[in-house]
This record gives C-alpha cells, structure tokens and sequence, in this order.
C-alpha cells in the first residue's frame, strides 16, 4: 500500500530572542589621589666631603642585664654584651646587628685581647 503524499507544512517563523532589559553602568568613584605641590627647582649641590677614615661612634648603651665576661662565653653561644643575644658568630652579629667591629666592642667593654669572636667549635 502506498502511502499518500504529506502536504508540506509551512516552516515555522523563529520566534523573536528576548534581549535582557540594559544595566544601568554604576560609576565606580576613584581614590582621589592627593594634590602634588610644585617643587623648587633644586640647585645643584656642592659634593659632600667623605667622612673622615675612622669617625668615633658614641659606644652602644650595653643591655638591662649585666653579664661578666666569664659568663659571656659558653659551649653554645658567645652572649653579646650590648643586646644580651646569644650568637654562634659574634663579629657577624656586631657588624650586621650595631654596626660595630670587633676591635670597638673589645675596647668599649674592656675585653682582654684574646676574647673569642666564635664558638669553640665554630673556630675549628
């Protein structure tokens, strides 16, 4: 049996895409940046003189807690006697920590000659 021919259906109309209602733009306020004052124009400056070879620093106030020189050396540490901090390495600690060497921290507290810089067994 033969089918009958389908009529051909119309195409259909695409419906129309609803768009999303606009929104609105919010004005973000910027941080107001603050009013730079005009600057002189600078002269030009004399070279400074380099500072004389050995300036004398004012010696370091020592710390709260007083330590004896005997007390200052342990196995462990070597007890700073302006900070009162433990160090394996003293001269690094004075040259980084108050700027001092180690002949200026001898002379400052008294320290005989042969007072050690390091642990016993860093010096090895």
């Amino acid at each position: 049996k033969a089918e009958p021919a389908k009529k051909a259906e119309p195409p259909k109309k695409a419906e129309p895409v609803k768009k999303a209602a606009p929104t609105k733009k919010i004005a973000i306020p910027k941080k107001a940046e603050p009013a730079k004052k005009a600057e002189p124009a600078k002269k030009a400056e004399p070279a400074k003189k380099a500072p004389p070879a050995k300036a004398k620093k004012a010696p370091v106030k020592p710390a709260n807690k007083t330590v004896t020189v005997a007390e200052s050396i342990t196995d462990d540490a070597i007890i700073c006697m302006i900070c009162g901090k433990g160090n394996k390495l003293l001269k690094a600690h004075l040259k980084r920590s108050h700027k001092l060497e180690p002949e200026q921290y001898i002379a400052q507290f008294k320290l005989p000659a042969d007072y050690p810089m390091a642990v016993a067994k860093k010096a090895k």
